[in-house]
């Protein structure tokens, strides 16, 4: 029931266990195929009933998000494809900001079990496609701007999660994963030229933090 004081705060209302399930079936696709607006704010609805419910009472979000991203990496789908990482961004913050408990790393391993691999695939993926369009002189910015947009959010995710610890899998793969976060750091495709300045000053922002704490010799 609503309040009729003007002073009271926001009334929270609680969403039936089977309307939610309704909306936990849904949420993703029709993400998928709205609209840039549309999906930011189904993004952000997907996030709120996250936070209470995954992983352990939302099992197939994680497994769902995975084979989008398989499919939308397999025709270059980077509407979907940076949709997607979004999304996935935003459900692992937690992994920045809370004590490490058991429970946590538990959430933590599940997580890197099943995205681990898929991320670090996009990754390189878009790293080759990148390469490929600036060495054949098709770097448009219409071209590179949604390439290095999934770049900035694997980076995020990346650093996301390796906050608690290094996890053997990032360890295993330091190389790949330091090998373009090479490039990002001393700007080898020319990110001003392509008026894509925004790119290099994040990339700055958020890897060298990486780099410094995961660098090792071969580096």
């Amino acid at each position: 029931m609503p309040s009729n004081d003007p002073n009271a705060g926001p009334t929270l209302i609680s969403i039936l266990d089977p309307k939610k399930e309704q909306i936990k079936a849904l949420i993703v696709s029709l993400m998928l195929s709205s609209s840039p607006r549309i999906q930011s704010q189904l993004s952000e609805a997907l996030a709120v009933i996250e936070k209470h419910d995954f992983p352990k009472a939302w099992p197939t979000l994680l497994p769902e998000l995975v084979t989008s991203l398989q499919k939308a990496a397999q025709v270059s789908d980077y509407a979907s494809i940076n949709g997607i990482l979004g999304t996935a961004n935003s459900i692992f913050k937690k992994f920045r900001y809370q004590y490490k408990t058991n429970d946590l790393l538990l959430d933590l391993k599940y997580c890197l079990d099943n995205f681990a691999t898929p991320l670090l695939e996009v990754f390189l993926k878009s790293a080759s496609v990148i390469d490929s369009a600036i060495a054949l002189g098709g770097g448009s910015v219409a071209t590179l701007r949604p390439l290095f947009e999934s770049q900035r959010l694997c980076c995020r995710i990346f650093f996301t999660l390796n906050c608690q610890e290094l996890p053997e899998f990032f360890e295993d793969h330091m190389r790949e994963w330091m090998g373009e976060f090479k490039k990002y750091i001393l700007d080898l495709h020319g990110l001003q030229i392509y008026n894509l300045w925004r790119y290099k000053f994040w990339f700055f922002r958020v890897l060298l933090p990486s780099i410094i704490v995961h660098v090792n010799p071969t580096f």
